[in-house]
């Protein structure tokens, strides 16, 4: 069976998100706006819907968009909500756009959300970068065009090793306070090894712009 996929649209999402978009889509407040603006099908609506405007909301419900509302004060973000929706959903791969461009602690939430659903399959993405999620094992990354950098850092703490990249480490810790794991590149169009021996890092992947 082909992989049940879903893109999360947050506030922040612009129109050269757009083709960033796969599978079904699960829009979160004024996440909305965008996408009715340009008739992009909805397949699920959530949030508190504070930051919409009325005229919107009005189209989410007259189209018929299946959508759950909640108060303003809850003790969960809209996106936390809308990422809750969709795993509980089955979904096998997830991606979140729009999360960037606004509040840098909104940002700083998101980034955090990562390390409590500690699944892989959930991906941050823009037009320059992509985010995930990794814990204990070995990965082969593959450079994808026209991708140049990666970076690994940690919440928490973990030790990794790096093979087969401009700048090699083997069994090193890695604290929530190191940074010197910040642009790494693969060399000679070779697949990197990145083993993670303990703990949980964020895999940063970036694009030539």
């Amino acid at each position: 069976m082909p992989n049940k996929v879903a893109t999360i649209v947050l506030s922040q999402v612009n129109l050269k998100d757009i083709p960033l978009i796969q599978g079904d889509v699960v829009a979160v407040d004024k996440g909305c706006e965008l996408l009715l603006k340009k008739k992009h099908k909805i397949t699920y609506a959530v949030g508190d819907f504070d930051s919409i405007l009325p005229i919107y909301f009005k189209k989410l419900e007259s189209l018929k968009v299946p959508f759950q509302k909640f108060p303003k004060v809850k003790d969960q973000s809209d996106a936390e909500l809308a990422l809750n929706w969709t795993i509980e959903q089955g979904y096998d791969q997830i991606r979140i756009i729009g999360f960037t461009g606004g509040r840098l602690d909104h940002y700083q939430a998101i980034i955090q959300m990562l390390f409590r659903f500690q699944k892989k399959d959930i991906t941050l993405l823009t037009r320059q970068q992509s985010i995930r999620y990794l814990d204990q094992g070995t990965y082969q990354l593959h450079q994808e065009k026209p991708e140049r950098y990666f970076s690994v850092f940690t919440l928490s703490s973990a030790m990794v090793s790096i093979q087969d990249c401009l700048y090699p480490i083997s069994k090193q810790k890695l604290t929530v306070k190191d940074t010197f794991t910040l642009s790494n590149e693969w060399v000679e169009n070779r697949d990197v090894k990145l083993t993670i021996h303990a703990g949980e890092i964020l895999l940063y992947r970036t694009t030539l712009t």
